[in-house]
């Protein structure tokens, strides 16, 4: 969503899985279906093991000297 960006990706191997950690920062929490959106454009893991997508979203709050620049609210005006 506006405002929204990719902060950090890691990756984990382990035995039966690769843990990809994304770090999501922003004023618009993710939903279920847009993460499964992000997960399912990745490529498949090099190894052939499952990948287990995990996202942590840390909301953040954009001001300007005017105001807000991005709010929770449909309205662009705040």
């Amino acid at each position: 969503m506006e405002g929204d960006y990719l902060a950090d990706v890691r990756y984990q191997n382990t035995p039966n899985a690769l843990i990809v950690r994304a770090v999501v920062r922003g004023p618009h929490p993710l939903t279920p279906e847009q993460v499964a959106a992000m997960e399912a454009k990745m490529r498949p893991a090099p190894n052939g093991l499952v990948t287990d997508f995990r996202v942590r979203f840390v909301q953040t709050t954009v001001i300007t000297r005017h105001g807000l620049l991005f709010t929770d609210s449909e309205d662009p005006g705040g």
